[in-house]
């Protein structure tokens, strides 16, 4: 057994000495020019792997130091996210005051009071807003709220001195005076149906309703100007047993995504 060692200890000697020889003379340098073509690229990626984790001891010279470094980049990112979603909501707002400042610069005998929406009512089976402006800013209860280019979105119901509420035209309780732009101009009263929709109805039968005709006010109640704009009828409905036919208004506003709003001011009639 012993025997078998030493003779293995010999071959691996006598081997290792050939070797260096060969290597001496220049005979085997295609062997080594082969093996190093493939083991450099190894001997790449080990070595980039060990200069960034130099590259990171160096940086942070403890695990906390890490921890505290990754904390501040997300606060980073947070705060850039929080400024990304800000200035999105102020292009909104800034695109919805052109329009209604365009409308009222085309209405000059209108005053008007611009105001936030803070909120909804929380009553069931209404369709409310709050407006962060009340009775210090001229507000009172009847007044027209319109958005955009002089859409009429509801009335003032309450008002207290720095807050009020707006009931929505597709409240159940709404009841606006209105007029048709058809031949007859005819006048109606345009109400609410239960937070869904907007409906002209108390239109006599002999005159006609057409598809696509512009509803405004009609200006025949208090505080409510005439000619702003409800919208335009979108079905018609008459029944010959009845004095009255209606028609349901497509809004050209979706109510639940008001953000600013304008009161028209007792001082504007």
């Amino acid at each position: 057994m012993q025997g078998n060692n030493r003779m293995t200890v010999f071959v691996f000697v006598i081997f290792f000495v050939m070797l260096v020889v060969l290597h001496y003379i220049g005979a085997i340098g295609w062997v080594e020019r082969t093996g190093l073509r493939i083991i450099n690229p190894l001997i790449h990626v080990v070595y980039k792997q060990n200069v960034k984790i130099r590259t990171l001891t160096e940086t942070f010279s403890s695990t906390q130091e890490l921890v505290a470094r990754l904390e501040e980049l997300q606060s980073r990112v947070n705060q850039l996210e929080h400024l990304e979603a800000t200035s999105a909501v102020l292009l909104v707002e800034n695109e919805e005051l052109k329009k209604q400042l365009n409308f009222f610069r085309q209405h000059e005998n209108y005053r008007w009071v611009t105001c936030n929406v803070v909120g909804e009512t929380i009553e069931e089976r209404t369709s409310g807003v709050i407006l962060d402006c009340g009775t210090r800013d001229a507000i009172a209860v009847g007044q027209a709220v319109v958005a955009g280019e002089g859409v009429l979105v509801g009335k003032v119901v309450e008002a207290n001195e720095v807050s009020s509420v707006v009931r929505l035209l597709n409240d159940s309780k709404s009841r606006v005076a209105v007029s048709v732009l058809n031949k007859d101009r005819s006048i109606g009263i345009a109400e609410g149906g239960f937070g869904i929709s907007v409906q002209v109805t108390h239109i006599p039968q002999s005159e006609e309703l057409s598809e696509g005709n512009t509803v405004i006010t009609s200006g025949l109640e208090e505080y409510m100007p005439r000619g702003l704009v409800v919208g335009s009828l979108e079905t018609i409905t008459r029944e010959s047993y009845q004095p009255f036919q209606r028609g349901v208004i497509r809004v050209p506003l979706d109510y639940q995504k008001l953000i600013i709003v304008s009161v028209v001011t007792v001082d504007a009639l």
